[in-house]
């Protein structure tokens, strides 16, 4: 829901948002300082929710595209793997299972931590581009062309209704 809420307030107030980089900072210092006390917050606050308030500010402030987060971004590579990021979200623990059962067919001796880690975030990144390359986007594409198709009156409503100008 808060997340909602805070799409919908930056929408209705696209061309009035002006976050700086202190602002950022400071409710990502907020989110941290947070979890460095989290071992003093009872379990069910800090697992329902308590930081999804800060979250929804460092979402927003960052929406604004000011600063060199702004910048940082908005970058093609950034983008690219802001785009790539459902389809890792939806495969990395499969990923993960399929890998560790195959190293354990293979016989494969035991990886460090963190070098299995770095290989693992890797292989899993790479993946979520190629599958976001071979079926995310050309399924995005049919998708639109099939909207325009189907409702050629033009942009869903909800657009108008919180942006009146726009």
């Amino acid at each position: 829901m808060i997340g909602v809420i805070t799409g919908v307030t930056f929408i209705g107030r696209r061309n009035q948002v002006k976050t700086g980089n202190w602002q950022t900072l400071a409710v990502i210092a907020s989110i941290v300082l947070v979890l460095i006390w989290s071992d003093r917050i009872p379990y069910l606050l800090l697992q329902g929710g308590v930081l999804a308030p800060l979250f929804a500010l460092v979402i927003y402030a960052l929406a604004g595209g000011g600063g060199i987060t702004g910048k940082l971004l908005s970058h093609p590579i950034a983008v690219r793997l802001g785009e790539a990021s459902y389809a890792l979200y939806l495969i990395h623990m499969p990923l993960s299972w399929y890998l560790t059962r195959a190293l354990q067919i293979i016989g494969w001796p035991r990886i460090e931590a963190w070098t299995g880690l770095a290989a693992f975030v890797l292989i899993a990144v790479l993946f979520s581009l190629a599958i976001f390359s071979a079926l995310e986007q050309p399924a995005r594409k049919k998708l639109k062309a099939w909207y325009r198709e189907s409702y050629p009156w033009g942009r869903f409503k909800l657009f108008s209704v919180l942006n009146p100008s726009g």
